[in-house]
Parts: structure tokens; sequence; C-alpha cells
């Protein structure tokens, strides 16, 4: 039986991983198109129960998370973090023109203190990402 593409997308944005990635391509990929941005995060918001819970949450307006998380949304940076947090994600910095991967990998490796050695991902420390 063929499941909905929404259905499909939907599972796949319950993810955190997916979901950041989600993000972090719509915003980098896109040439900084805030738009597509939060027309993914509202997809994901969506996928994980909707507004309503999202609002009690974070304390905000339901109809404020609506204008919010619309093609003309225009919120401020504190409103975006605390929709991410109620998400369980965060905004990771990465030097321009760098891998996104290659610098979540590096701070993986000093958070946990075990790099990954796989010959597929070699090892990325701080100072080569810096390079």
């Amino acid at each position: 039986m063929l499941r909905d593409f929404n259905d499909v997308f939907k599972d796949e944005l319950l993810d955190p991983a997916r979901a950041a990635g989600l993000l972090s391509f719509s915003i980098s990929e896109q040439d900084g198109d805030f738009e597509t941005f939060l027309l993914s995060l509202r997809d994901i918001v969506q996928a994980r129960g909707g507004m309503a819970p999202l609002a009690e949450t974070t304390g905000l307006g339901l109809n404020s998370l609506y204008k919010t998380l619309s093609r003309n949304g225009n919120p401020e940076m504190k409103t975006i973090l605390r929709i991410l947090k109620a998400l369980g994600l965060q905004i990771c910095f990465a030097p321009a023109g760098k891998d996104v991967e290659k610098v979540v990998r590096a701070i993986e490796a000093v958070e946990t203190g075990e790099p990954s050695t796989s010959e597929e991902q070699p090892v990325e420390t701080l100072e080569t990402v810096k390079a």
C-alpha cells in the first residue's frame, strides 16, 4: 500500500537530525531565503503536533505563531529561539563556505571527547574546520 507523501514527510520530520538537516538546508542552500526557512520550520511544527501544543510550550500566542511561521513572517530572533528550543533544536553556526556536517562532527568530537574514526568520514577537529 502506498503512503501519502505528506505522511512520509511527517514521519521524517519527527527525527531531530532530519528536522535539523531540513532547517540547515533551507537557510544555507537556498541563499539565505528566510521564507523557505520559516515554512520548513512550520512543517516541522505541524509534524510534531501542530501550533496549539507549541503555543502552550513556548508561551507564545497561537495567532502570533501562525503569523510568525508564514510566508510573510518576520519574527524576532528570540521568537525563533523559543520555537527551536521547544522543538529540541538549536542553531549551529559554521564558517562560510565550510561543510556544515564537518563542523557539526568537529563540535560533537569536542563535546564527547570521542571523534569518529571512520575512513569514510575522516576525523575533523575544530582547528581543521577553521582552515
